[in-house]
């Protein structure tokens, strides 16, 4: 990875922690224990052995030891239930005296949303009033987006996810690749909210690009794969 950055190894670790925030040994295995974590309480007929050795442990021991070690429990009391008791996230929101429940759906959210059926900016309290919402799923074509990546907590910071919407609106506008109707945005989370502490966690927002945009500076291009999620239109006429 330092040859592909033309970096040395010694200063590619330096950049990776100075971005990241931690060093990349220890980035791996948390990612690693992560995506354990979440296969076993998902994937409830798979064997933990295999799942331990899919997401990279050399054995069934050294899973185990590490996966303890992280969560306080076995991956067995996990799969059993021992998720739900365990979130860093919200245990850090009860200490704060809020509740989790409420501050994930009130300040965590955007003031503004896109209602679906004129493809208009409305204030998002005019949809607490709303009682006939419906949630429709939809099958969709591998996208290609340009995408921002925001490392940290995302709960109430209306500020970050305006800066952010903002500097991906004018890189795409600047190089012509915003089309009005047509460009959808989305909100790509790479973690899980119940696992992942938010100082660590992941999320893009991202934009639709036309298939071969480059990336570039800050805005990476990636490849959402079909059948994914429902876009939201949020570029108007």
């Amino acid at each position: 990875m330092a040859e592909l950055a033309y970096f040395s190894a010694y200063h590619f670790h330096r950049i990776f922690t100075a971005v990241v925030g931690e060093s990349l040994y220890k980035y791996i295995q948390r990612i690693r224990i992560e995506k354990a974590a979440h296969a076993v309480q998902f994937s409830t007929n798979k064997p933990i052995t295999n799942i331990a050795l899919d997401c990279g442990f050399s054995n069934s021991a050294v899973f185990a030891r590490t996966f303890k070690e992280y969560f306080s429990m076995t991956a067995t009391q996990w799969r059993n239930g021992g998720h739900e008791t365990f979130s860093k996230n919200w245990q850090v929101l009860s200490k704060n005296r809020k509740t989790p429940s409420s501050d994930w759906q009130v300040t965590g959210m955007s003031p503004l949303y896109i209602d679906g059926s004129d493809n208009n900016t409305k204030w998002d309290i005019y949809r607490m009033n709303l009682s006939n919402i419906q949630v429709e799923v939809k099958e969709l074509p591998q996208t290609t987006v340009a995408y921002i990546r925001h490392i940290g907590p995302f709960v109430g910071q209306q500020v970050i996810w305006a800066q952010l919407f903002q500097t991906l609106t004018q890189w795409a506008g600047a190089r012509n690749l915003l089309q009005c109707p047509g460009t959808h945005y989305y909100t790509v989370f790479r973690d899980d909210v119940n696992i992942t502490e938010f100082a660590k966690f992941k999320c893009d927002l991202s934009l639709s690009v036309p298939e071969g945009t480059k990336p570039e500076g800050e805005v990476g291009v990636n490849v959402i794969a079909g059948n994914e999620m429902d876009p939201s239109p949020m570029c108007q006429d």
